[in-house]
């Protein structure tokens, strides 16, 4: 129930952009950063994750280090089923998310 690694959909920053955090982990972290059209930083979260036992009533917390000037980060919990639909879970929106029965067999 966590994301895959997966490449960049944006055509001008093809290429890689998740890593395991080890080879046993199951979650991942971005390795890279952005850079606006003049090269200066762009605000983001460094070292991204996601932590927590992926089960009905467990609870998963996103969390990272702002960088870059970052001060607000906005949640939005997304289920995603192996046919490729995504649904926003309504509600879903901190940090702490709990994961339900209807986030079986979905990545998170």
């Amino acid at each position: 129930m966590v994301a895959p690694t997966h490449s960049n959909y944006f055509e001008e920053n093809p290429g890689p952009r998740e890593a395991r955090l080890d080879d046993d982990s199951q979650f991942y972290r971005n390795d890279t950063q952005e850079y606006s059209a003049d090269g200066d930083p762009l605000p983001g979260i460094e070292g991204f994750q996601i932590v927590g036992d992926p089960r009905p009533g467990s609870t998963l917390r996103a969390c990272g280090f702002p960088t870059n000037g970052t001060t607000l980060c906005n949640f939005q919990w997304v289920r995603c089923h192996e046919d490729g639909t995504r649904y926003s879970i309504e509600g879903a929106t901190m940090y702490d998310y709990v994961v339900t029965a209807d986030d079986v067999g979905t990545l998170l």
